[in-house]
């Protein structure tokens, strides 16, 4: 009946009566794994990457499973390997558009006048780019290049 009345789940309203407290449960995994390499972890792979690669060493299945842009710069030759002079090409051009305020492509329900604000007041983070989105995805590729580059003059501009 009480699932009925607010237009929920029985198994939702089930959840709650057995619940002991009204605080918010934790979300989330119940063991945190991180998907982010350790430092050492991430020199690991980049040693590993700096070795040169014979395609034709490769089996048939992990031939397949690498991606088409891979396959293509091992075929041409190409480092896949990511060096502090292009991170600081990526730093300068995300950077350039991280604090810019216009244009900004707008993508929220407006239910009055009163949701429509700039975007920096509505995102205060998260407001340069061209979208939300773009600038977490802008902010998490600085924050990671500033983290494998530490020594790179870009990178106290980042922190």
């Amino acid at each position: 009946m009480l699932a009925k009345r607010h237009g929920i789940n029985q198994k939702t309203v089930a959840k709650w009566k057995r619940r002991t407290s009204t605080a918010d449960l934790p979300t989330g995994p119940k063991v945190a794994r991180s998907t982010v390499l350790s430092i050492e972890e991430e020199a690991a792979n980049v040693a590993r990457r700096a070795k040169p690669l014979h395609i034709k060493s490769f089996q048939f299945k992990s031939r397949q499973s690498l991606t088409a842009e891979h396959r293509a710069a091992l075929r041409d030759g190409i480092s896949m390997t990511l060096d502090e002079a292009t991170a600081r090409r990526f730093v300068s051009l995300t950077l350039a558009h991280l604090d810019r305020r216009w244009p900004f492509k707008l993508d929220l329900i407006l239910t009055g006048p009163q949701d429509l604000v700039a975007p920096d007041e509505l995102h205060p983070i998260f407001h340069g780019s061209f979208d939300w989105h773009s600038c977490v995805h802008g902010w998490w590729q600085v924050m990671r290049l500033a983290r494998r580059f530490p020594d790179m003059p870009e990178a106290a501009v980042i922190r």
